[in-house]
C-alpha cells in the first residue's frame, strides 16, 4: 500500500501540483520544475503510513525557490459510518470543507488547508508543511507557555464561538472512543504481575459510577476543543511576522468538551508518548494547569476554578481510568512489539514498567474528581 501511494504521488499532474504550490508560496505565476516524495511521520496510530511529504522547486520571473507541502492521506472504511461516530473517518475533512478552521480564534492556528482530492479509496487533504523552530526535546517553559495558549483559546473558542452545532463533531469523547476493558484484558499476564486486586476493584468502581460522573461533567462549561493535544500534535514554529505561532495538527477528534478537558491529550497522552517522563506526571500536571488558568482569565474568562479542574480530572478519570487495562495490553502485547518499538522505542514488559506511575496518577484524578462532585456538584 505505502508503494502504490509513493507512485501515486510520484506521478501526480504537474498542473495540480503547480496550483497547489502557487497557494503554499503566495505567488501566482509560479511553475513546478521538480519534486520529490516522502513519508513525513510514522507515529501516527490511527493512520499509520498516512502522511507524507513532497519538495521540491518552482520558479517565475521572481527567480527559483524550494517549497514543501504535506499530504494527509485517508483511507476510507470497509463500513459505513455516521458522522457522530467517535472514530469518524472524515472529521477532519470535514473541518476543512465547511471552513470552519477560518473562524477558530487565536493564539491557536490549524496548518492551512489547499485541496482535497476524494479517490475511490481514500481522501487526500493538501495543507501546509509546519516547519517546528526547534527539533530540541519540549522543556517545562514550553509546556507551560502551551498551555497558556490552549486556556486562552479554549476560551476565546467559548466566548466567540458559543457550542457549535455540526454534526460531525465528537461529543462525550471520553465514554465512547475506547471501549471498556474487560476481563480477557485484566487476565493480561502483565495486568496479573503488576496490577493488584485493590486496583481491580477501583476499576469495577469507576466503571459503576460514569454516570455520576458524567452528569458532573455534562454541568460544566463547555466549548469547542482540538481533544488530541498531545505533543505530537503540537507544533511550535515561527510565524511570518516573527511572532511564537501554536500549529495544532490532526483534527480527528475535535468537538466539544468542558473547559479543562483539552488538558487531557496534553498532559496525560503526551506523557504516555514520553514527550514527558510518565514517573513525572504529577509534576506536569502542576506546571500545565495554573498556567492553563491563566490562559483561560486572558481570553476574559471568569468562571471558576474548580469547574475547570473537574473538566480536567472528571474526563482523566472516564477516559483512562475506564480503559487503561486494556489500554496497556493492546501496547505491551507481544504481537504487537514491533508496532509499539515504532510508536515510543519500548515494548512489552519494558514499556509496561515505564507506563505504570501512571496509573497511580489517574486513579488520584479519579479520588479528586469525587471530591470535587461531592462539594460543587447537586447529588
Amino acid at each position: 500500500m505505502i508503494e502504490d501511494t509513493l507512485d501515486q504521488l510520484q506521478h501526480i499532474q504537474r498542473n495540480v501540483l503547480t496550483t497547489i504550490v502557487r497557494q503554499d508560496q503566495r505567488r501566482s505565476s509560479l511553475i513546478v520544475t521538480d519534486w520529490t516524495v516522502q513519508p513525513l511521520s510514522d507515529k501516527g496510530i490511527i493512520n499509520p503510513g498516512g502522511l507524507w511529504s513532497l519538495n521540491g522547486h518552482a520558479r517565475d520571473a521572481l527567480g527559483t525557490c524550494a517549497w514543501s507541502l504535506a499530504i494527509k492521506i485517508l483511507r476510507r472504511p470497509q463500513h459505513q459510518q455516521s458522522s457522530s461516530d467517535p472514530w469518524y473517518w472524515k472529521r477532519e475533512v470535514d473541518v476543512v470543507q465547511s471552513a470552519f478552521a477560518s473562524k477558530l480564534p487565536g493564539p491557536i492556528r490549524t496548518p492551512r488547508f489547499y485541496r482535497v482530492d476524494e479517490h475511490a479509496d481514500a481522501i487526500w487533504l493538501w495543507m501546509e508543511r509546519v516547519q517546528p523552530f526547534s527539533s530540541e526535546p519540549w522543556t517545562s517553559q514550553d509546556f507551560r507557555r502551551t498551555a497558556h495558549d490552549l486556556g486562552q483559546w479554549n476560551g476565546a473558542c467559548l466566548a466567540h464561538l458559543g457550542l457549535p452545532t455540526e454534526p460531525w463533531f465528537a461529543r462525550h469523547h471520553y465514554l465512547t472512543v475506547m471501549k471498556d476493558s474487560t476481563a480477557e484484558d485484566w487476565a493480561f499476564p502483565l495486568n496479573q504481575k503488576y496490577l493488584p486486586p485493590i486496583i481491580h476493584t477501583r476499576h469495577t468502581q469507576i466503571l459503576a459510577e460514569r454516570e455520576r460522573f458524567s452528569r458532573a461533567l455534562d454541568g460544566l462549561p463547555h466549548t469547542f476543543g482540538h481533544l488530541d493535544a498531545q505533543y505530537r500534535n503540537v507544533l511550535l514554529c515561527k510565524g511570518a511576522r516573527g511572532q511564537r505561532d501554536v500549529v495544532l495538527l490532526d483534527w480527528a477528534d475535535c468537538g466539544i468538551a468542558p473547559l479543562g478537558a483539552e488538558l487531557n491529550a496534553f498532559i496525560c497522552t503526551s506523557s504516555l508518548v514520553f514527550g514527558w517522563p510518565p514517573a513525572q506526571v504529577r509534576e506536569l500536571d502542576q506546571i500545565v494547569f495554573p498556567s492553563y488558568l491563566d490562559g483561560l482569565a486572558a481570553s476574559g474568562w471568569n468562571g471558576d476554578a474548580w469547574q475547570v479542574r473537574l473538566g480536567y480530572v472528571g474526563w482523566v478519570a472516564l477516559y483512562y481510568g475506564r480503559i487503561f487495562p486494556g489500554f496497556f495490553r493492546y501496547w505491551c502485547r507481544p504481537d504487537n512489539r514491533s508496532f509499539a518499538l515504532q510508536q515510543f522505542g519500548l515494548a512489552e514488559e519494558e514499556l509496561y514498567v515505564q507506563w505504570l506511575p501512571f496509573i497511580e496518577y489517574v486513579f488520584e484524578c479519579v479520588d479528586e474528581a469525587q471530591e470535587l462532585i461531592a462539594t460543587t456538584t447537586p447529588s
